[in-house]
């Protein structure tokens, strides 16, 4: 099936650049989805004004509010919105783009609501709410993490013309729409045809000189996956130095672990969270092998997921006998959905955010939602989460935030982070301090209340990792022991937990996994039948080892897949930076592979390939040369072991 835009339009364009916009938007679609039909409306009127653009697609409607700038885009929920540019120049908008997109939403779904029942009955109203609404500014533009949270306002974004090919692909409905429906729907809408041809005849005549033969040095690059291309290269730079998984980016390129990733994903964070039930997995495997590749794959897919994750490396520096400096670490990592802001005050953010938007979603006016609001934050100390003391401190927080208290929205977070023994903090919260003693058993039942509150927020659930970095068990055999108690204690409290939703995942190296099993309760916990698969799901440990009958022939194939996925990743970052052919680079990589099993015949093996080839890509991107193919570092240094994996 061949590609086929139709534009449409309710009024004639007044604004030059708005038609420069719209040629510029055909340009994506025409390279982007060459096999898609997509109806491009201008100027669409609906009660209170006029669109400036509806797309009209398989996955139903989208709006773009066209803006003649670029720079860094500056705005949230209320005030005004600006545009700073590279000069430093601040430029205001005249309108709170959220608030315009937020009712032009709103008009063209009552536009669309009888047309639907009517037409098109199949759709769910409540579905065909989910109108995607973005602004729409030139190349270069940006907007920051920080303001409004994009995992919670779905429908909103900023684009430009180098993410929105990205954004299209990535929206859904949950439902789809057929030409024959797009063809109702501009009828409903009464706007008139418009020849694409005369169009961009007309929009260039406008600006001659939008369409020179001669390209640009480095033309932009859009987004691969979510990731901007700097951000590729840089994790592909640093990958060279250790070889260590990227915190974020190991979703780009997995290294031969997808069916224990889609049985995580599907039945953990999908299945059992929307259950609200919990569970706990341990990750091992040998040094190498891949286990914080793995962790961190599964954390970047549940954040996807509107998942609060938090990763604790379990260093030296870190008893793995406290409960409550473990706690602190949790604390200090955690990170919710849609932004790369660690912490409790990110934290709370969000669920500020989120129980604002939800209430927004179930009232019919702003005023009610705000009654709702209010409702539900003083219901939070009545909740039964683990500890009392938790819901008079989220409580206090909310209401703090409401009346922008700072003292005491400080003092909350602080409390919530872990001091739960200061005297000062527990007096302006009206609470009790907790002795020395205490500590480890109220930073326990504080974790379990927070991960029960997450839910409650409306998030998906809780990803934790314990990552045993820096060999962080390798303890005397009498912590050994405690760490081992612990364990069983903090699993019976997951298993044990209403309301939570929360997936514990230790990533243990296999002589750790040994020791395990030699501790008498503990074993009953780690010991299955069968190995973990998307069969056998319930099984506790996850090994990240390749089959002990493993020929060298699948050992070559499975680094080689890791390189050539490595190689793409780079060329498609890099774009025209680099301009060695891809198949000269990939003609390396099958070498590379065996120098990395002659080193090692181990799945270790795996962090050698990773290593090698991004050293392999880091110096083409700097250089635009290949290296010789024997003067690629493969073995991490002796520092570098204190981390764990690729």
């Amino acid at each position: 099936m061949g590609m086929t835009i139709k534009l449409f339009y309710g009024e004639q364009s007044k604004f030059e650049h708005e038609n420069k916009q719209v040629e510029e938007i055909i340009e994506c679609i025409q390279k982007s989805f060459p096999n898609e039909t997509i109806y491009l409306c201008t100027n669409v009127l609906v009660s209170n004004g006029e669109i400036d653009c509806v797309l009209l697609t398989k996955k139903g409607p989208i709006i773009l509010e066209l803006k003649n700038y670029s720079g860094e885009v500056l705005g949230d929920e209320n005030g005004e919105w600006t545009v700073k540019d590279t000069d430093g120049t601040i430029v205001s908008l005249h309108e709170n783009v959220f608030q315009q997109l937020k009712w032009q939403r709103n008009d063209l779904y009552h536009k669309l609501e009888k047309i639907f029942e009517t037409h098109i009955p199949r759709v769910d109203l409540i579905d065909l709410r989910k109108i995607s609404a973005w602004g729409y500014f030139r190349r270069g533009s940006s907007y920051p993490d920080g303001q409004i949270n994009r995992f919670i306002v779905k429908w909103f974004d900023i684009v430009t013309a180098d993410s929105l090919s990205y954004k299209i692909v990535h929206t859904d409905p949950q439902y789809t729409l057929f030409e024959k429906d797009l063809d109702l729907i501009v009828e409903e809408l009464h706007l008139t045809p418009r020849n694409l041809t005369d169009f961009l005849k007309t929009a260039q005549r406008e600006d001659p000189g939008s369409h020179t033969t001669t390209p640009s040095l480095h033309p932009a690059k859009i987004p691969i996956e979510g990731y901007e291309p700097s951000e590729i290269i840089d994790m592909i730079e640093k990958m060279a130095s250790h070889g260590t998984a990227p915190l974020d980016g190991c979703t780009l390129f997995s290294i031969g672990n997808e069916e224990f990733i889609r049985a995580i994903k599907d039945i953990f964070l999908i299945k059992r969270f929307n259950n609200k039930s919990s569970a706990e997995k341990f990750v091992a495997g040998q040094f190498g092998s891949g286990k914080t590749h793995f962790v961190n794959q599964v954390s970047e897919e549940a954040r996807r997921l509107r998942c609060v994750t938090s990763t604790v490396a379990l260093t030296r520096d870190v008893d793995v006998t406290s409960n409550y400096l473990i706690y602190r670490e949790f604390a200090r990592k955690v990170r919710p959905p849609g932004t790369k802001k660690l912490g409790m005050r990110s934290l709370l953010n969000a669920c500020f955010s989120s129980i604002k938007e939800l209430t927004l979603q179930q009232a019919d006016s702003p005023e009610n939602a705000n009654v709702l609001l209010r409702s539900w934050v003083e219901s939070l100390e009545d909740q039964n989460f683990e500890i009392d003391a938790f819901g008079r401190v989220v409580k206090q927080a909310f209401d703090a935030d409401l009346k922008n208290d700072k003292d005491k929205l400080d003092a909350a977070i602080r409390w919530l982070e872990g001091e739960f023994d200061n005297r000062s903090i527990a007096k302006l919260l009206n609470l009790s301090t907790y002795t020395k003693s205490e500590m480890n058993t109220i930073a326990k039942k504080v974790n379990l209340s927070l991960f029960q509150f997450i839910k409650m927020c409306g998030f998906q659930g809780t990803v934790v990792v314990f990552d045993e970095a820096e060999q962080g068990f390798n303890i005397s055999k009498k912590k050994q022991s405690m760490l081992y108690s612990l364990l069983q204690s903090d699993i019976n409290s997951i298993i044990n937990l209403e309301k939570g939703a929360v997936l514990v995942m230790y990533a243990i190296q296999s002589h750790t996994m040994g020791g395990m099993m030699n501790f008498p309760a503990l074993q009953q916990r780690v010991q299955h039948p069968f190995k973990f698969s998307a069969e056998h799901f319930s099984s506790p440990v996850i090994e990240i080892e390749r089959p002990q009958m493993a020929s060298k022939e699948e050992i070559l194939q499975e680094l080689q897949s890791i390189g050539n996925k490595l190689v793409s990743l780079m060329y498609a970052a890099a774009g025209t930076e680099i301009t060695v052919p891809l198949e000269s680079t990939l003609e390396l990589i099958p070498p590379l592979a065996d120098r990395c099993i002659k080193e090692d015949m181990t799945s270790s093996n795996r962090r050698y390939m990773v290593k090698g080839t991004c050293s392999l890509l880091s110096t083409l991107q700097t250089t635009d040369k290949l290296m010789n193919i024997n003067d690629i570092v493969i073995q991490p240094s002796p520092d570098e072991f204190v981390d764990d994996e690729a």
